[in-house]
């Protein structure tokens, strides 16, 4: 069975580029760092709208 799965989901190859000293390779681009900085902007938007609600009252009244 785990061979099935390592068969579906290959590791991430790269694309060789030959230069003149060696080989380089190109890999996809990778969404995770992106999605992390995405994460910590929602983090701090959530935060600030949370504490402006603290602060702020609902309809002119207090809770």
């Amino acid at each position: 069975m785990k061979g099935f799965f390592l068969f579906l989901l290959p590791p991430a190859a790269g694309t060789p580029l030959p230069n003149g000293n060696g080989i380089i390779c190109k890999y996809l681009i990778d969404p995770t760092v992106t999605l992390g900085y995405l994460s910590i902007v929602f983090l701090i938007g959530s935060t600030v709208i949370g504490y402006l609600s603290l602060f702020y009252p609902y309809k002119g009244k207090a809770i």
